[in-house]
């Protein structure tokens, strides 16, 4: 999601201005003075910004303001802070509702010959704050009739993320005429469909060799060049899961192979080593029962990766034959993917969550994220934030590796629209995997498609 910055700016009736300094509504200190003057301080609430960078005239959104808090301190040695109290006790501070935005905001019982320091921001709603910094320094010199002064706030730019117009004025030389012309901006959509005859796939993956990958039903298929080639596994098992590793083929040597290990709903787990778009390669079958394969190298020079497996029958993991979770640990998951730190991801389709534990600690089983309703694709990026298919709210979503935080990136809607972001819409999303430059690829399972979403 692109941001676009502000770069209209709209008159300023004073000098004095709001500064870019941090907004506090306490002093620097404990010190205080009170208020016990005659003079009068009036401030006049001016508005600006808010609007979005696409406008030609930019507006002030103030319908965004919940409420305006505005508090006064004085200055003291060194330009110490010097909260302002009434004769109470009480900061003479005031929180300033909706409805009086536009009204003068006024301070009584002030001290002749001094200068005040005034501090405003805005809020929106939740509490947010939503305006820059904002702090003047007043003096008042009259006590016959109130100090006057503008108090210019600055709401915060809107992200952009869609169409906009601009309407720019003609003017040709000496010519007496006049036009408008209308400039539209319309942001390219990051979700794609790259192919509509997936039916009903579960699981994606595109390779370094451009070939694409996708399992439906008991086969595997390639496509490239228009080119479909299908792989039936044996035993007709279904599929559920399908990751792609990269690694050396032996140390020391540069070139890589790929790997794609796809798990079956019974009796084994298929895994193809090629070179190609071929899906001649080899394959072979490794323990029973499993739902999803991942894979985990040793760094920095093992050269065989250890297998691990989401166990149907047991709901648990394992690596090989034996299980490194406890039994029952899932509810019905449906893949895992492994990260290069060792934590695994597991999308716990029963329980609607997604559940994390690290190689070295697999008794310390945790969730993370949230409000996700039958998830059935995992994957993880370079930066070790954990993306998501929210099969059932089919949508896509990312989990913050810092902040832990949800966020809704592509979808929220049924149906099949490409799009930017939640414009786009999906039916029930299941597999997704990442390529070797970033971008995600996606199993659209109820729209028989595969899409392709750019992330950056």
């Amino acid at each position: 999601m692109k941001k676009l910055h502000l770069t209209a700016l709209l008159a300023v009736s004073l000098s004095m201005g709001c500064a870019a300094i941090p907004s506090m509504l306490s002093p620097s200190s404990k010190g205080q003075v009170v208020a016990n003057g005659h003079a009068v301080l009036r401030l006049q609430p001016l508005w600006q910004g808010g609007g979005y960078a696409a406008q030609a005239e930019v507006k002030s959104d103030q319908d965004a303001v919940h409420h305006l808090e505005v508090a006064l301190f004085t200055l003291g040695e060194n330009n110490q802070e010097l909260a302002v109290v009434g004769m109470d006790n009480q900061p003479l501070s005031k929180t300033i509702g909706r409805a009086d935005l536009g009204q003068p905001i006024t301070f009584g019982n002030l001290k002749l010959k001094t200068t005040y320091r005034v501090k405003a921001t805005a809020f929106d709603a939740a509490s947010q704050v939503i305006s820059h910094p904002c702090v003047i320094d007043v003096p008042v010199d009259m006590d016959d009739r109130p100090t006057v002064q503008k108090l210019a706030i600055s709401l915060l730019d809107k992200i952009f993320n869609g169409s906009g117009t601009s309407s720019v004025a003609i003017n040709a030389g000496n010519l007496l005429h006049s036009g408008e012309a209308t400039v539209s901006l319309e942001l390219p959509p990051n979700v794609t469909t790259y192919y509509t005859g997936a039916t009903q796939s579960l699981g994606v993956a595109m390779t370094e060799f451009g070939g694409l990958f996708f399992i439906a039903g008991n086969s595997l298929y390639a496509l490239k060049n228009n080119q479909l080639t299908r792989k039936t596994f044996a035993y007709g098992e279904p599929v559920t899961s399908l990751t792609l590793t990269h690694q050396k083929k032996q140390p020391g040597f540069t070139e890589f192979e790929e790997t794609l290990y796809a798990g079956t709903t019974s009796t084994s787990a298929i895994h193809w080593n090629y070179s190609s778009i071929s899906l001649g390669g080899t394959s072979s079958s490794d323990g029973s029962v499993p739902i999803a394969v991942a894979t985990y190298f040793l760094q920095p020079s093992d050269q065989f990766p250890a297998k691990f497996y989401l166990d149907k029958t047991t709901m648990a993991v394992r690596k090989g034959s034996t299980r490194i979770t406890a039994l029952n640990a899932f509810n019905n998951p449906s893949t895992m993917v492994i990260d290069a730190a060792g934590n695994f991801y597991v999308a716990d389709t029963g329980n609607n969550v997604i559940k994390t534990f690290n190689i070295n600690a697999t008794d310390s089983i945790r969730v993370i994220g949230s409000g996700f309703s039958g998830p059935q694709g995992v994957a993880v990026d370079k930066d070790g934030n954990v993306w998501v298919a929210d099969t059932g709210n089919h949508a896509i979503k990312m989990i913050e590796a810092v902040s832990g935080k949800t966020i809704t990136f592509a979808g929220g809607t049924q149906g099949n629209k490409d799009g930017r972001g939640k414009k786009a819409q999906f039916n029930a999303p299941s597999g997704l995997n990442f390529d070797a430059s970033g971008s995600l690829w996606v199993a659209d399972y109820g729209n028989n498609s595969i899409r392709k979403i750019e992330v950056k």
